[in-house]
């Protein structure tokens, strides 16, 4: 269960885990429909008149996510996300294409100048 803060999302995409999303500020309500709209986890609906969140909803939730049948799809997700980030080939590929980019940029700034 997260706020669903950026940091916080990053650390449970890497350990693998689904959420159940409980935005509370700034953008954490951007991030929620951002995860739920990739199946990584169940945004707990708020109340329309103060923003606040039943029990009842919240073990809905956690029920779907962490145990129901229906709910192995998030499980599913999340697994696939995690073995992502902890690809060291992926990440050395992206380091390196940074690197291309930004030694591309270089050149083409100082041919320009």
């Amino acid at each position: 269960m997260t706020h669903c803060g950026w940091n916080s999302l990053v650390e449970a995409l890497q350990s693998g885990v689904a959420f159940v999303l409980v935005p509370f500020a700034n953008d954490h309500g951007h991030n929620a429909r951002l995860m739920a709209e990739n199946k990584l986890g169940v945004e707990v609906p708020s109340k329309e008149d103060d923003g606040s969140f039943s029990g009842v909803d919240v073990a809905k939730a956690l029920r779907l996510v962490m145990a129901d049948k229906e709910g192995e799809e998030y499980r599913t997700r999340a697994k696939m996300v995690q073995e992502m980030l902890g690809n060291e080939e992926v990440h050395d590929r992206y380091v390196k294409d940074a690197v291309e980019f930004l030694k591309e940029k270089r050149a083409t700034a100082k041919s320009a100048s």
